[in-house]
């Protein structure tokens, strides 16, 4: 099943849970966006909270405005792709009557182009949380290893009732 809210997902069927331990990650997964919308949205809000009242290693704020930079180069990497269907392939390799064909070309290209940034910008976040990971307490590592809002949901990092970062180093002590 094409899952919309990721469009590597049509090739690529699994997941990055690998990177954090998941014992399933090679397994189609059923699309689930409620869960999708609630892990993006709890996992943003944390790293905003965090951001906000501790801190992540020192190359951090670099490394959050390079990924930011990787996500405006998915558009780049597009719209390359409808230049290159447009300038090359289209008047030297294409009929002149072939009008669909010649349509379909840009639109192909420009999806392999978005689909390459992605791929380039999601190995750049994965990366990144796995540099973040000592950061992280333990319900954050396990929301992350199986991709479920509900550690997440059922965490209140405001209030834990117990010390969750080292006063040194800043690092999770779970």
């Amino acid at each position: 099943m094409f899952d919309f809210n990721n469009p590597m997902k049509f090739i690529f069927n699994n997941s990055y849970g690998f990177l954090f331990g998941d014992p399933q990650s090679a397994r189609a997964k059923i699309p689930d966006s409620m869960n999708y919308y609630m892990f993006t949205t709890l996992f943003r809000d944390y790293i905003q909270w965090h951001e906000k009242n501790h801190h992540f290693h020192e190359n951090y704020d670099n490394e959050k405005r390079y990924l930011n930079v990787l996500g405006y180069f998915r558009y780049f990497w597009m719209s390359s792709g409808i230049l290159f269907a447009g300038m090359i392939l289209n008047p030297n390799y294409t009929k002149p009557k072939s009008f669909y064909f010649r349509k379909f070309n840009v639109v192909f290209c420009a999806w392999i182009g978005y689909c390459f940034g992605n791929k380039n910008y999601l190995n750049y976040e994965h990366s990144l949380y796995l540099r973040m990971n000592d950061y992280f307490p333990m319900e954050v590592k396990r929301a992350l290893r199986t991709e479920d809002y509900r550690y997440l949901a059922l965490f209140d990092y405001k209030n834990p009732g117990r010390q969750l970062f080292d006063t040194q180093t800043g690092k999770s002590l779970s």
